[in-house]
């Protein structure tokens, strides 16, 4: 059984200035194929745009979709916060996608960027979030998040871990492209107590 909600408030505090906030969030505690984020759900199907003039549709049967592998239990939510002062707005969406497991997580992974350049920190956050959903299932949880620091600004992906990877070392960066942005780059592993 799946529950979907939304909540929110929007208010004008006199002509030149508008606030709302939004929120959304998606409940599936069981299923035997989760297709929140698997399908053509868009109403197109663009088969076989990034693969060669070889491929078949049997050997690549879902190209063009990211599949992330939520296939069982699985939450998200999605808070929207929007404001508009004179002709200035701001808009950000900040998600967080769940992989839920019965097992205890064996790891707990920080990676934090700092940045002096300003925006970049939020371009990192959405390239974060792109990418995010592609790490195997082995990944149970993940957010996004960022802190001012003087005139910095850190960008930190937590994650924790059902088991470890067998294609990547949690201690050094998965996307060294996305490590090399930063002006300062560094990766923390722990492991809950009482976990070897």
């Amino acid at each position: 059984m799946s529950v979907l909600g939304k909540v929110g408030f929007d208010e004008s505090l006199g002509e030149n200035l508008r606030f709302r906030l939004t929120g959304s969030f998606y409940a599936n505690n069981k299923a035997a194929s989760n297709t929140l984020l698997t399908g053509d759900r868009g109403g197109s199907a663009y088969y076989s745009i990034l693969e060669n003039t070889a491929s078949t549709e049997t050997a690549n049967a879902w190209s063009g979709q990211i599949r992330p592998g939520f296939s069982n239990k699985v939450n998200a939510e999605v808070i929207n916060p929007f404001l508009k002062i004179g002709g200035a707005e701001f808009f950000e969406v900040d998600e967080s996608i769940r992989r839920h497991s019965d097992d205890q997580p064996v790891a707990i992974r920080l990676a934090t960027g700092r940045f002096s350049k300003p925006g970049a920190d939020a371009e990192m956050q959405n390239l974060l979030r792109q990418r995010a959903p592609l790490i195997g299932d082995e990944m149970a949880e993940a957010w996004v998040g960022r802190r001012l620091m003087g005139r910095a600004v850190e960008v930190t992906f937590v994650s924790t871990w059902r088991r470890l990877p067998d294609d990547r070392r949690l201690d050094e960066a998965f996307w060294p492209d996305i490590a090399l942005r930063y002006d300062q780059f560094a990766v923390e592993v722990y492991s809950p107590v009482g976990v070897e």
